[in-house]
């Protein structure tokens, strides 16, 4: 037993772990970046349909339906892609504040609140979440 050399002991800061972690947390961030700008073309890319009064029902998905109308199919993609980006930014430890993700939540949310009797239509509702997000686009955030 005295001629064996003893077992390496593995260090918890070994470079390789480190550099596997952060390939790893860089794949993440880049996957999360084209999430949220595939959702954030898809939106900029529809919105002015609905802020021109063609798919009225945009707003209009499985979660936030208190009518029970029909659903929109593209609203409802659209929907489920914020949620991902969403999961993604909390998996990094991301703040949601002002994602494309959560302005969309919210504007979904605000069209199904049956609370406010003031809330805005689906085409004011499309105009004012476009001037966000064209404001976003424009100033890089």
């Amino acid at each position: 037993m005295h001629g064996c050399p003893p077992k390496p002991t593995p260090t918890s800061g070994s470079s390789e772990t480190e550099g596997a972690v952060v390939s790893s947390t860089s794949k993440q961030h880049a996957h999360l970046a084209s999430v949220e700008a595939d959702l954030l073309h898809r939106l900029l890319q529809h919105l002015p349909a609905v802020a021109a009064g063609r798919d009225t029902l945009f707003f209009t998905t499985r979660e936030f339906n208190p009518f029970a109308l029909r659903i929109s199919t593209t609203g409802q993609e659209l929907a489920e892609l914020a949620l991902k980006a969403l999961a993604l930014r909390e998996a990094l430890g991301e703040p949601a504040e002002g994602s494309v993700g959560q302005m969309f939540r919210a504007a979904l949310q605000e069209s199904a609140d049956v609370n406010d009797h003031h809330r805005l239509g689906p085409i004011r509702l499309a105009e004012r979440l476009l001037a966000a997000l064209d404001e976003r686009v424009t100033t890089g955030g």
